[in-house]
């Protein structure tokens, strides 16, 4: 298994963007996985830097419902064209934040209901005996179990 970090608050050198927000890479056995899509498509670029090829992606898991974490899932789509988008199906409630006194959209884009690749989940999902999702309330755990021969 190998996960990649493709975005978090912090860059590891100038030659990578950060945002507030989370994208990482799973290879698993013969499965691609992109694991929430940051704030943005800077965790494209981010790819790009590292060498992963986000079309060669198997499919797309967002963690939950914020725009952190789900703000890049259509330009995600636009270059990957066959990944399907597992999202817990809560994950479309209104989210907010308060910042200076108001509150905010922090949800992600609502339009997304509706693509043919989204799938919204609420039960656990088997994809063969390396990986399981379980989807809970506020959006999905997951859980990676790899056979290692010793």
């Amino acid at each position: 298994m190998i996960i990649k970090t493709l975005l978090e608050n912090r860059a590891i050198g100038e030659e990578f963007e950060a945002e507030h927000g989370l994208s990482l890479f799973a290879h698993v056995g013969e499965r691609k996985i992109l694991f929430d899509a940051g704030a943005s498509d800077a965790f494209m670029r981010n790819a790009s830097k590292m060498g992963v090829k986000l079309e060669d992606v198997d499919m797309m898991i967002l963690s939950h419902g914020h725009y952190d974490h789900g703000g890049g899932i259509r330009a995600f789509m636009e270059i990957n064209k066959k990944a399907l988008v597992y999202i817990h199906k809560e994950a479309f409630r209104p989210h907010g934040s308060i910042k200076e006194g108001e509150i905010k959209d922090a949800g992600i884009d609502l339009s997304l209901i509706n693509q043919d690749r989204v799938r919204l989940v609420e039960d656990d999902l088997y994809f063969g005996d390396e990986l399981v999702f379980f989807p809970i309330s506020k959006g999905i755990r997951w859980s990676l179990e790899e056979t290692v021969d010793c």
